[in-house]
């Protein structure tokens, strides 16, 4: 609570410190409160509409109420935002950090496409980076092999000569193994 008081008596001093939001939101986050999670989410995309942590914050919480197409605008937002991405300006965010985001962002996007059936759709923006070539956490690299084989899985069931395709370029950039089989 004191960690609270002290970001936003800063932002009181500086009301265009965007770290400051960003403490906020996560402070805010650690005690599981939505609301004022999206209240500061929200003034800080007004504030910075260049900086993407705002729109990413919006992402996972329309995403875990269920708002399929308004989390799909904010990760669409906040990938975008992480593409353009102006160190120059918000010096704060390290580069293994901005790639985490990035990926969990294209995860989040082609999940939310999954649970619409738009598998295609969800299989080629998971294709949009290689996770296996960067500094992500196992993690990362697990949800990411997890969204690519449940749109495979599911893509399968409609489509075998397609998903097929799809298994095969994933199994070359060795996100799945050569013995994956449907």
């Amino acid at each position: 609570k004191l960690n609270i008081i002290y970001n936003k008596n800063h932002l009181e001093i500086n009301p265009d410190g965007y770290d400051s939001y960003t403490n906020i939101i996560d402070l805010y986050r650690s005690v599981g409160n939505k609301e004022k999670m999206r209240e500061y989410a929200e003034i800080l995309m007004e504030k910075h509409s260049d900086y993407p942590d705002g729109y990413y914050v919006l992402a996972q919480i329309h995403e875990e109420e269920g708002n399929k197409e308004w989390a799909l605008k904010y990760y669409s937002a906040a990938l975008e935002k992480y593409d353009s991405y102006n160190t120059g300006k918000f010096p704060d965010k390290a580069g293994v950090v901005m790639e985490n985001r990035k990926l969990d962002s294209i995860i989040g996007i082609a999940n939310i496409y999954t649970v619409k059936s738009e598998y295609v759709k969800a299989l080629d923006k998971l294709l949009l980076i290689n996770p296996l070539s960067s500094n992500y956490s196992d993690i990362e690299r697990q949800n990411y092999t997890n969204a690519v084989t449940e749109s495979l899985i599911k893509l399968n069931k409609k489509n075998k000569k397609l998903a097929n395709r799809y298994l095969k370029i994933f199994q070359n950039r060795n996100v799945l193994s050569k013995q994956f089989k449907f």
